[in-house]
C-alpha cells in the first residue's frame, strides 16, 4: 500500500515538472434555436475527446482540453439527419463528413471561429475571434482569470453584411441572410475597402483580415474558458460576483447586460445561472437572446 501510495505520489510530481496541464472549455448557447458545435484541432496536436454535438438553446457543455493543445471551435447552424441515407448536414458551418462528429475535418466557410493556441511561447494562451472565412453566428470568448480580455463579434453581421457577401436561403416564403462571407471573395458586385469597414464597425474585437494582430488577445496558460454563442451586445471585464438575490426585473439594458458579464466571469456563478435556465425551461419558459433583461430576473 505504501509502495503504491508512492508511485502515485511520484507520478504526479513527474506530471507537475512537466508542465502537463489540462483546461475546460465551456461552451454556452444563448442563441434562440440549436447549435450543432463543432472542433478541429491544428497543428498535429491531440484531437479532442468530442469534435461535435448538439447544443439547444439555454444550454451549456463543458469539455477537457489537453495541455498545448491548438485549434479551431464554431457553430453549425441548422443541422438535420437525412431519413433515407442517413447522413448528417448542416446550412452553416458544415464540417461534411457526413456525421455529427468532424473527427478531423474543417469547418466549410462562410462560419465564425474561435482561434486558440494554448501553453504556448512564455507559457501563454493566445485566442481570438475570427471572421477571415465569414461569419454565421455571433460569439464571445472569455477567459475566467480577471486580468485577461475577453473577445467577440457580438453583433448580427448578417443583418449588415454587403448585398455581395451575403449567403441567403428561402425561409418561410422569405429570403433571408444565413451567413455573410469572407471580405476575400469580393468579386465585381462588392467593394473590398466597404466591406472591410463595415465588419471593421459591427465587430472591433474580431480578426477580419489575416494580418489583424491586435486582435489576437493573451492570457496565463491553465486559464479555463467560457465560449459563448450570441452573447450581449456589449462587454465588461469586472469579474466581481453579485451572487443571486430575489427582486423586481431590472428594465435597463446596460443594467443587464452588466449583470451578465460580472457573473460569466466566475466559473460558480455560471453554474448557477446554467442550474436557473434548466429549472425555467422545465417550467415552460423561453430564454430569449435578444432580451438581455432575462439576466436581472433574479
Amino acid at each position: 500500500m505504501v509502495q503504491r501510495w508512492l508511485s502515485f505520489l511520484l507520478l504526479t510530481l513527474l506530471l507537475s515538472l512537466s508542465g502537463v496541464i489540462s483546461v475546460t472549455i465551456t461552451l454556452v448557447n444563448l442563441c434562440n434555436y440549436t447549435l450543432w458545435p463543432a472542433a478541429y484541432t491544428t497543428g498535429g496536436n491531440q484531437t479532442l475527446s468530442t469534435t461535435g454535438f448538439v447544443l439547444n438553446s439555454g444550454e451549456s457543455s463543458t469539455i477537457t482540453v489537453p495541455a498545448g493543445w491548438g485549434g479551431h471551435l464554431w457553430g453549425r447552424t441548422e443541422c438535420s439527419l437525412n431519413r433515407t441515407t442517413g447522413d448528417f448536414s448542416c446550412v452553416t458551418g458544415d464540417c461534411f463528413t457526413g456525421r455529427l462528429a468532424c473527427d478531423g475535418m474543417e469547418r466549410t466557410p462562410p462560419a465564425t471561429r474561435v482561434e486558440m493556441t494554448l501553453n504556448g511561447d512564455n507559457n501563454q494562451d493566445n485566442y481570438a475571434i475570427s471572421l477571415i472565412d465569414g461569419f454565421n453566428i455571433p460569439m464571445a470568448i472569455i477567459p475566467l482569470r480577471g486580468n485577461c480580455s475577453s473577445s467577440g463579434c457580438r453583433a448580427h453581421v448578417n443583418a449588415v453584411c454587403p448585398s455581395g457577401l451575403k449567403v441567403t436561403k428561402w425561409k418561410e416564403r422569405l429570403v433571408v441572410a444565413v451567413a455573410c462571407r469572407s471580405v476575400n471573395t469580393c468579386l465585381e458586385d462588392c467593394s473590398y475597402v466597404h466591406a472591410v469597414n463595415i465588419l471593421r464597425k459591427a465587430c472591433p474585437q474580431a480578426r477580419i483580415l489575416a494580418d489583424d494582430n491586435e486582435n489576437t488577445y493573451s492570457c496565463a496558460s491553465d486559464t479555463d474558458y467560457y465560449i459563448t454563442f450570441c452573447p450581449p451586445l456589449t462587454s465588461e471585464s469586472n469579474n466581481t460576483r453579485p451572487g443571486w438575490r430575489r427582486g423586481k426585473t431590472q428594465n435597463k439594458k446596460k443594467d443587464t447586460n452588466l449583470l451578465y458579464w460580472k457573473w460569466i466571469m466566475n466559473a460558480r456563478t455560471m453554474h448557477k445561472i446554467v442550474g436557473k435556465w434548466d429549472f425555467m425551461l422545465r417550467r415552460g419558459y423561453s430564454i430569449p437572446h435578444s432580451k438581455p433583461s432575462f439576466f436581472a430576473i433574479i
